[in-house]
């Protein structure tokens, strides 16, 4: 029981030192693995959220330790909705559209 306590105090909130981390917390499983969880909420009831190009990144790179957290309806009655990995969920619990695309110039 101790161990549990031990690795609760080590939880970090990346978010606030580093912006592009790709994820928000830092934390661990129960059985004392890690896991990078990335927090996502909205105010209105639709159940969609905005991932990055470089959240989908961390999510390709740490599988299985990547985790969304996703709260709708903040100011209502939110109920935590918690995805593992969503890149093994498309098609099966959700899908993935792009929404953006970058612009680099290409100046000589």
């Amino acid at each position: 029981m101790f161990g549990m306590y031990f690795r609760a105090e080590k939880v970090e909130r990346i978010s606030q030192a580093n912006i592009s981390a790709g994820f928000d917390v830092f934390s661990y499983e129960v059985s004392g693995n890690e896991k990078f969880i990335a927090v996502n909420t909205t105010a209105l009831s639709k159940l969609e959220f905005y991932l990055s190009s470089n959240e989908i990144d961390i999510a390709r790179e740490y599988q299985h330790r990547y985790r969304v957290y996703f709260l709708p309806e903040i100011y209502g009655s939110p109920k935590l909705m918690k995805i593992h990995n969503p890149l093994v969920e498309v098609g099966k619990l959700l899908s993935l559209t792009p929404a953006n695309f970058r612009v680099q110039l290409l100046v000589p």
